[in-house]
Parts: structure tokens; C-alpha cells; sequence
């Protein structure tokens, strides 16, 4: 009996014996049973081994609509499995690069992968680790349907599973499950499979790697490297990985999923070709070009050309779903790998700020609502809730003499895109900022009404130290203002010529920040110029973050064609807003001590202090209302 017949017979005496939770261990059957029987035994292992094969026998999946049907592979999942299955034929570990359209099914297709090899094999580990931190919970849950699924004469016992691994015990195999935002099980031991989802949303990916990729072993067959996302930014990590793999410069494979293989994006139409337009017919001659390049893709995916369907759905999704903006749906549903990511020339904010605030987003370590006791103490309510708005998320909680201040964006219930009546409302923000450690601590997201925001405000100023409230009061601002007119630490305008120390008495028409044209373009210049690297000191001293929503408004914050700094059509900039005129509350309001901190450029050396400026200072114009 060859070696790979007695390692076959011990693999499925292990799944036999684990299926009822016992020890895999025990005599092999003597030596001429074995031989006789190696053959129907292989047939069977290499049924358990075969992918497509087990998840369309054993599991099932959600459609977008309908019922659960059998986990048969679509046209993207049968391509990208196809190459593991390619590579693997010509004696190289598959590790693939997948970049791909929104919602092809390729997450749950590496998932399957890294749980299947796990019930299958003796002694293997695999880690399938998410871009979201609520991820992993809804993957487990359906990790668990799936062995549920699995008839029990070949179902390997599960052991007493956590909130992030699958453990096999009578396999001793294991499969974890992780965010790259949170915990990242599974370090420090051998890994055969790792799959890792949606990079370009990452937060610092090449630490994540530094770690993992070490831990596969080389040259294994039966192992598996699978990065799997849909692009964001040019010159971003995955941006970069994507290139490398282009030009040559690693062993990796890479699987380019276009939009148009997708069975699902089609709807009834009257359209013709005749009907087609300018990008519609380079749609055309793209998905033609594909198809010549990559014939063995499209046979996979039972594509021939687009069909008026498609354009007809094409059309559809981005007036309804991208309020036009054809970029941003080429980057979420390309048909080329250039269209997958967005150009950086028409950021307003650099690229480098970007980035360097990408790396430092973390999870809040709770999420709250502010409320006044009977007694009037601040009490705080921790809301559990992933779906609850209208509420804080809190990184950093008040140090014992830390001094703070809260910049308020209030939402004026506007749509998202002008141009879309349909498109999202805008929101109420806020951020909070220490000001010792120049870092935001915590910040605030909802559509409550405007004296609402103004009770939380109010509220979370006492939670930090009595801080220094800095709301916008154009528009709706006005009445959260009133509502927190009896708190003490409102940021004051004041005229040019006076100081905040010999400003007059106070008077709620003289608090709080006005936007106009000309502080509008000093919000975003002292965002970047307070945020920015220095050539010698980089990012030292400069502002930090956390939040990743935060960092999501940034990507989406343009310069126009009429070179006007805004959000994209159908995206929002409100907490953005909030983090500026927190700054500016910073520059403008007195601090108890002269302890850390950045200040704005010094009377005197030709340049205007920002409290000089209308946001925290009048000097006697109208509010331009086109802001």
C-alpha cells in the first residue's frame, strides 16, 4: 500500500472516529483490507476534498432574494476557484489577489474554502479575517449552519466553539474568525489557509501581514493565500499590492472579477443597442477586450457581451445608488482593474493625511447616550445595539484633569445630492478633542432633533471636564444653541481688535461658530495644515483620530469642477465638519494652563490668527448663505 493510500485510509478513520468526538487514534486495518478497499476510499476523500463538489452537496446559502438554495459556485466564485485549482495543477501554492466587484459572493466562497479544508483535514488551521468588527459574529453563526448541514456519519465533532474559532477537536483542526479592527486569533500557530477580505478598507494591513503571512507554510499545496476587496484610492496598500502582482513582482495570482459577470446585475428593459451612449458603448468594447483576454474566465462565467440588461441595470445604479457620480461606480463595480480605483487628483484633502488617519482608526471602546439623573449627574447608558443611532462612540474617556473641547456640525435637513430628492438626508456631528494629547476622543453621529443635539452636547461637555462647546449656528444651529444656552463654556466670537479675555459680557448672538465662505476655506486649510506631515518631524504633534467613519468622509471629500471643496454627490461630510470646527474651537478658546498644545501662527509674522477670522471672530459682514 503506497504512503498517500495509508495517509488517505488514517484521514478518513480520523473523520469517522471524529464525527463521534473521540480521539483519532486507534489501529489501522490489516494490510490487504487496506489495499483492497484504498481505492473506493480515495474516491470518497477526494469528494470531501473536491470544493465545488462538498458545498453543493452539503451547504446551502442566502440569495439576495428567496429562500436558501444548495451552495452552487456562481460564475466568479467558479473563476477564482478555478485558478486555485490551476495553480495548484502546476505545482504552486495558490495565492491569489482577487479584485472584484461589490457582492460577487467571493468572501463566502474563501470562507467555504477555509472551513471545508478544516472539516476535512487532520491537524490544519485556517483564519478568515473581515474589515468589519461585526463580521466575524454573522460568519461564525453561519459557519456553524454549515458543519450543521453536513451529514452526521462525516461530520467532524465540534468542540465547544468561542466568539472567534470553529475547533475540530477530533481532527484537532481549527478555524478562526477575526476583524482586522479588533481581535486577530489564530497567532502564533501554523496556518494553511488565510483569507483576507475587503484590504482596501484596511487600517494597517502590513502589520496584519508582517504576522500572518510568515506563519504558511511554503510550498504547500493543499494551502491557500486568498486577499479578496473591492478598490478604493490609486496609491493605496491594496492599490499597490494590486500593481505589484501586474508587473511581476510576487508570486501571487491576480483574479480581476468585472461587474458585468454578475448574473444578478441585469433588469427588464426596451433598450437596444441603438439606445446606448458614449460610456455604455466603451462599456461594450471593455467587456469585449475581457472576454478576448481571459476566454476561459468568460466560458466560466457563461459570458458572451453586454446585453441591454446590463446597460439598462448600469444606468439604474447610478442615478439612484451613486446620484450620478459614474467614478464612484466604476470603483464599486468596474469593468476594467484601472476603473476600480478612484483617482486622488480631485481630493481636496492629501493623500499622505488620508492614509496616516487611516492607520490610526480603532474600534471605540463603547458606544453611549448622555442622559441627566434626577439628581443632575450625567449618566451614561452603553447601548449595545449595532443598529442604534443618534449616539456617541467614545475612544477616550476624560482624564482626571484633561482639558477638551467639542466642535459641532448641525445637520440643516438637507439631501445628500442636490440633485436627487430621493438621496440621504445629512447628519448632526460632533467630535471631541483632547487637547493635552491632541487627540479625539470620542464622537457622535444621528439625526435627532436640533435641541436634542444641543441636551447632548450639553451633556457630553460636563462627561469632559466642563469643555469648551464650539456649535455651528448657521441655520438650525440657532436652536441648539438656545437649547445649551445656560451651559458656561460656549466658544465666543468676538471682534478682531478684542481678546478672549476682555470680550464682553456674554450674549447668545455672539457664541458659538458661524460658517461662511471665508471660515469654510479656513476650516479645511487648518485641517491640513494641522494634520499634514512636516518635512523633519512627519506626523509628530499632529492631530490623531480614530474614528473610521471619519476617514470614510475624507476619501469622499472632492474639489469639484467649479473647484469647490464638498463631499461627493450622494456621500456626507458632516462629522468631517465637526472634527474642523473642533480645531478651531481649539485655537480660539483659552486653556487653564499652558500645557500641550497647537497653536495657531503667531501674531505678527504675516499671517492672521484663526480666531481673526469670521468663525470665532465678526468683523461686521453678512453670512454668505451659499456655503
Amino acid at each position: 500500500m503506497t504512503r498517500n493510500h495509508h495517509h488517505t485510509w488514517s484521514v478518513l478513520i480520523a473523520l469517522t472516529i471524529a464525527s463521534a468526538g473521540a480521539p483519532a487514534v486507534g489501529p489501522n486495518p490489516p494490510a490487504g483490507e487496506q489495499e483492497t478497499q484504498s481505492v473506493s476510499f480515495v474516491k470518497q476523500l477526494d469528494s470531501f476534498r473536491d470544493f465545488a463538489r462538498y458545498a453543493r452537496r452539503y451547504w446551502n446559502v442566502l440569495p439576495k432574494r428567496g429562500p436558501a438554495r444548495p451552495f452552487i459556485l456562481n460564475g466568479p466564485q467558479r473563476i477564482v476557484d478555478a485558478e486555485r485549482r490551476r495553480l495548484i495543477r502546476a505545482g504552486r501554492q495558490p495565492r491569489l489577489k482577487v479584485l472584484k466587484s461589490r457582492q460577487q459572493g467571493i468572501s463566502t466562497l474563501a470562507c467555504g474554502l477555509c472551513q471545508q479544508a478544516c472539516q476535512t483535514h487532520h491537524g490544519y488551521n485556517a483564519i478568515s479575517i473581515a474589515d468589519k468588527l461585526e463580521l466575524p459574529k454573522k460568519w461564525l453563526r453561519r459557519a456553524k449552519q454549515w458543519h450543521a448541514q453536513v451529514p452526521a456519519h462525516i461530520r467532524p465533532h465540534l468542540a465547544a466553539s468561542n466568539a472567534t474559532e470553529l475547533y475540530f477537536d477530533g481532527l484537532q483542526s481549527n478555524y478562526w474568525i477575526g476583524s482586522q479592527m479588533g481581535q486577530t486569533p489564530g497567532m502564533g500557530h501554523t496556518l494553511h489557509r488565510v483569507h483576507c477580505s475587503e484590504l482596501a478598507n484596511w487600517n494597517d494591513p502590513e502589520k496584519v501581514m508582517s504576522d500572518l503571512l510568515p506563519a504558511v507554510p511554503k510550498g504547500d499545496l493543499a494551502g491557500l493565500v486568498l486577499f479578496e476587496s473591492t478598490g478604493e484610492m490609486v496609491g493605496d496598500w491594496w492599490h499597490q499590492q494590486v500593481v505589484r502582482t501586474l508587473e511581476g513582482g510576487d508570486e501571487f495570482a491576480l483574479v480581476f472579477l468585472p461587474w458585468f459577470i454578475s448574473p444578478d446585475y441585469r433588469m427588464e428593459t426596451s433598450l437596444t443597442p441603438a439606445d446606448y451612449i458614449g460610456d455604455e458603448r466603451d462599456l461594450v468594447a471593455a467587456a469585449a477586450g475581457w472576454i478576448e483576454q481571459r476566454s476561459d474566465h468568460a466560458v466560466l462565467a457563461g459570458f458572451d457581451g453586454i446585453r441591454p440588461p446590463q446597460v439598462a441595470w448600469r444606468r439604474w445604479v447610478i442615478a439612484n445608488e451613486f446620484s450620478g457620480d459614474v467614478e464612484r461606480f466604476q470603483s464599486r463595480y468596474p469593468a476594467t482593474t484601472d476603473q476600480a480605483f478612484l483617482s486622488v487628483g480631485n481630493l481636496a484633502l492629501p493623500l499622505a493625511v488620508i492614509r496616516h488617519h487611516a492607520s490610526q482608526v480603532q474600534a471605540p471602546s463603547r458606544r453611549v447616550r448622555f442622559r441627566l439623573s434626577s439628581g443632575g449627574r450625567v449618566v451614561i447608558e452603553t447601548i449595545d445595539d449595532d443598529r442604534a443611532d443618534d449616539l456617541w462612540e467614545i475612544a477616550d474617556g476624560p482624564t482626571a484633569n484633561g482639558q477638551y473641547v467639542i466642535g459641532a456640525d448641525v445637520a440643516e435637513g438637507l439631501v445628500s445630492d442636490p440633485h436627487d430628492a430621493r438621496s440621504d438626508r445629512d447628519y448632526s456631528a460632533a467630535a471631541v478633542l483632547d487637547r493635552d494629547r491632541m487627540r479625539f476622543a470620542a464622537v457622535y453621529l444621528g439625526r435627532p432633533n436640533a435641541d436634542r443635539f444641543g441636551e447632548q452636547l450639553m451633556l457630553a461637555g460636563r462627561y469632559y471636564n466642563d469643555a469648551w462647546l464650539a456649535p455651528e449656528v448657521n441655520n438650525n444651529g440657532w436652536a441648539t444653541l438656545v437649547a445649551m444656552k445656560d451651559y458656561p463654556n460656549i466658544m465666543p466670537r468676538s471682534h478682531l481688535a478684542e481678546r478672549l479675555e476682555q470680550a464682553a459680557p456674554r450674549n447668545i448672538n455672539a457664541l458659538g461658530w458661524r460658517t461662511d465662505m471665508n471660515t469654510r476655506n479656513l476650516l479645511i486649510d487648518d485641517w491640513v495644515r494641522l494634520c499634514r506631515p512636516e518635512p523633519r518631524t512627519g506626523f509628530d504633534g499632529k492631530v490623531r483620530v480614530f474614528s473610521e467613519l471619519l476617514v470614510q468622509q475624507e476619501k469622499t471629500f472632492i474639489i469639484t469642477s467649479t473647484g469647490r471643496r464638498e463631499h461627493r454627490p450622494g456621500c456626507h461630510d458632516d462629522l468631517l465638519f465637526a472634527h474642523m470646527i473642533a480645531v478651531q474651537a481649539h485655537l480660539s478658546c483659552p486653556q487653564r494652563d499652558s500645557g500641550p498644545r497647537i497653536d495657531a501662527d503667531p501674531i505678527g509674522d504675516g499671517h492672521r490668527p484663526s480666531w481673526a477670522y469670521m468663525g470665532g471672530v465678526d468683523i461686521d459682514t453678512d453670512e454668505d448663505d451659499q456655503l
